[in-house]
């Protein structure tokens, strides 16, 4: 397991088979109501980021949260896709081995990284004209992400059922509300360079599940091809991730939609460099979009 530019060995010896340690913060524990403000936006590692992954933001320690499997996809990792570029490898390698032993080591080998980034024609800064070529893809941002999912059911489960005392309990613990803002979304390479698009909307919903799978549809995205919504049925209790998203009901600005199929698509948003053309909705499955307006 790995966080990228974090201790290896801190994250594995927090998790191990039937054994997941995380440093929540005590305010989320303790509250009878916790309020979620996410924002709409596409994710390297995820696909999207809404609801359910803006709970990374809970846990108190970055080593705990993993993001990834080291290698690649032939090596039951989910690191890299197996037709990663060498170059791509060796530098996160590289990357991995020197950040935190030596400081000096580490320049030395960013600046020999950026010639040949640019001779290699790597793309590490996101814009709308680069995005769909030679893009800069580690530390598990593909669609073969098997991993980050997990980690986001983990923290959505701790809130929903521990106690003060961070102890499991078989009931839910406290009210949720999740309020998103997406009056500007981001699409491209989010979370940390998101492209940004005006919509002008606000969600709000009391199960971060089909809150998501709501925004994906809205940004022209394919749940069942999302790792972190298509899962729901293994995290699924009473209330969260149980409603068949073929049954949702839907408040679209006082008129009544049933069913996910039914919410139009508001705008088809850019995926991820390592999410493009394996997530969106196709051709058949997208309605004409819709105008931007408020959306509860």
């Amino acid at each position: 397991f790995r966080v990228a530019d974090y201790s290896p060995e801190e994250t594995i010896s927090s998790h191990k088979h039937s054994f997941h340690r995380y440093l929540i913060a005590g305010s989320a524990l303790a509250c009878d109501l916790l309020i979620n403000l996410p924002k709409m936006k596409v994710h390297q590692k995820a696909g999207v980021t809404g609801a359910l992954k803006n709970l990374v933001g809970v846990n108190g320690q970055k080593a705990y949260l993993v993001h990834y499997r080291e290698g690649m996809a032939s090596q039951h990792g989910d690191e890299f896709p197996d037709n990663i570029s060498r170059l791509i490898w060796l530098q996160s390698r590289l990357r991995q081995a020197l950040q935190k032993r030596s400081r000096l080591l580490f320049r030395i080998a960013r600046w020999g990284w950026r010639p040949l980034k640019r001779l290699a024609g790597i793309k590490t800064e996101g814009t709308r004209e680069n995005l769909s070529r030679n893009f800069y893809m580690a530390g598990g941002a593909w669609y073969g992400n098997d991993t980050i999912w997990r980690m986001v059911y983990d923290l959505n489960k701790i809130i929903r059922y521990a106690g003060p005392d961070g102890e499991l309990k078989t009931t839910p613990q406290r009210a949720y509300v999740a309020i998103m803002d997406a009056i500007i979304a981001g699409e491209g390479n989010g979370p940390l360079q998101p492209l940004p698009v005006d919509l002008g909307i606000v969600l709000a919903a009391n199960d971060p599940f089909q809150m998501d799978m709501v925004m994906a549809r809205l940004m022209g995205f394919d749940y069942r091809k999302i790792p972190i919504l298509c899962h729901h049925a293994l995290f699924a209790d009473a209330e969260w991730g149980a409603v068949p998203p073929q049954e949702l009901s839907i408040d679209n600005d006082g008129k009544s939609l049933h069913g996910l199929d039914n919410l139009p698509v508001l705008r088809r948003f850019i995926a991820p460099p390592g999410w493009a053309s394996h997530i969106e909705l196709g051709e058949e499955d997208a309605t004409s979009a819709m105008q931007p307006a408020r959306l509860l």
